[in-house]
């Protein structure tokens, strides 16, 4: 089996598993939301009525927004971790494999602490600045 057939896999069964978690909850009061779609990754607001034409919606719907492309870049990420770490088993002696292999699992986590640590960043100061005033 080749390495890009065990990626499509993987990442099939990632995109898979992605929508059953993320609809898990909304940030987005309940009386704004439309009746209830069994397989929605987001659902969007009914933004013709006027109580929900507030900040406080958009800002939910926001968070629902960068969850998602959270989870879904950490699936990737998964993803990418399991092929770096399947080249590295299997690069039997071979230093120039074995190279390759350590420096794609080095960017891999790399990438994860970066994502990671923007989401935070932005959360924090998100929550920080976007608080509203007393």
């Amino acid at each position: 089996m080749s390495w890009q057939t065990l990626a499509t896999a993987l990442l099939s069964i990632a995109l898979l598993l992605a929508p059953t978690t993320a609809a898990a909850q909304s940030n987005i009061p309940p009386n704004c939301l439309p009746p209830a779609k069994p397989n929605a990754l987001i659902t969007l607001p009914n933004f013709s009525k006027p109580e929900c034409q507030t900040f406080e919606v958009v800002k939910g719907f926001s968070k629902d927004i960068v969850n998602v492309a959270l989870m879904f870049v950490l699936s990737v990420a998964l993803i990418f971790l399991i092929i770096a770490g399947y080249q590295f088993a299997t690069a039997a002696g071979n230093k120039q494999a074995l190279t390759n292999a350590k420096q794609s699992l080095l960017y891999i986590i790399l990438g994860i602490i970066v994502v990671l640590s923007a989401y935070m960043v932005v959360n924090f100061v998100g929550g920080f600045f976007l608080e509203p005033l007393p």
